[in-house]
């Protein structure tokens, strides 16, 4: 009994000394469950992807791991709730270009700063906007689509899945590149989307290849070209913007982890470590690759770096725009 009892102070102990250093908090990380935010609604590449790792993460931490959706303003409220938890690695925001920065530069008061309240773990993910029309357009290739609208010979719409989404940034970015005159369709999320495109209300989208396949499958939409520099493995008969006579249209939705800020470093490369033994695993980088998005496991300073040149790229592009998040 009292050898019991003196192992049990012991642990105690060992545990207080653990909570007030943080390498020893690094050291044994994690030893409760981990929470992932996901700030979309359930169903979606993001929350699919979060799902799948969670369950290879759970093998390498040997805790539970947890997927929580906080939908709601474009992604806002989920990303805010995991900028004001606590700094120990048992919050994981999963992150994405809209919420981190398209948000902080259309958002006036934005409740959190992307980089001063968060610390890059890894990116996962990239998937390129693909883009598709109604099988009722005459236009074969992109090159054939740009000249039909500048023609005007009939009205053009393009539905996106939301502002400041790939989507939309896709239409914002084939616009200013050769000087469209098209309406933009917003939509809430790429599912509306494509229920007024395959009914013909509107003429074309770019939006992440898994939500169209299916469609393109069954003849219900037409791809015309891929906006990123190489085609995808899952379309490899659809051409590159480039290839298709359309150059200077690249966009890639990501998608990555990141913790709060203050979190300690040895839990941050923990974390990642977890992250690259899951997508190191063969069925998980096959199942990316059907949802038509290219696997990886960079660094937390990749990812960092990542997040600075889009910021880079897109502020001139949204600062022209009014974006309305919500």
């Amino acid at each position: 009994m009292a050898q019991s009892r003196r192992a049990f102070i012991a642990s105690g102990a060992g545990a207080a000394l653990a909570a007030a250093h943080p390498a020893l908090r690094a050291q044994a990380f994690p030893v409760r469950p981990v929470r992932i935010v996901v700030p979309y609604a359930a169903g979606g590449i993001t929350d699919i992807l979060s799902r799948m790792l969670a369950q290879k993460l759970e093998t390498s931490f040997g805790q539970n791991v947890v997927v929580e959706n906080r939908a709601g303003a474009a992604g806002i409220i989920g990303t805010d709730l995991v900028a004001k938890a606590a700094p120990d690695g048992y919050t994981v925001l999963m992150g994405a270009i809209s919420p981190l920065v398209i948000a902080r530069i259309a958002v006036e008061k934005l409740p959190y700063d992307p980089v001063k309240d968060f610390i890059p773990v890894t990116q996962v993910a990239a998937s390129p906007t693909v883009l598709v029309v109604h099988p009722g357009v005459p236009a074969k290739t992109a090159r054939e689509l740009i000249d039909l609208i500048k023609r005007k010979s009939q009205p053009f719409n393009f539905s996106s899945a939301g502002a400041g989404t790939p989507s939309h940034l896709s239409y914002e970015l084939l616009k200013r590149e050769y000087d469209l005159d098209m309406a933009h369709v917003p939509y809430k999320g790429t599912g509306a989307s494509l229920v007024d495109l395959i009914a013909g209300q509107v003429q074309l989208t770019m939006d992440s290849p898994g939500p169209l396949l299916s469609y393109i499958k069954a003849g219900k939409l037409r791809p015309l070209a891929v906006a990123s520099a190489t085609r995808l493995p899952l379309m490899p008969d659809v051409p590159t913007m480039s290839e298709a006579g359309v150059p200077g249209v690249e966009v890639n939705g990501w998608y990555g982890y990141l913790v709060p800020a203050n979190t300690p470093a040895g839990i941050v490369d923990r974390i990642q470590k977890g992250f690259a033994e899951a997508i190191a695993n063969p069925e998980v980088s096959a199942r990316i690759i059907e949802m038509g998005a290219v696997p990886m496991a960079t660094s937390s300073q990749q990812f960092a770096q990542l997040m600075q040149s889009e910021l880079q790229r897109w502020t001139p592009i949204v600062k022209s725009l009014n974006l309305s998040f919500g």
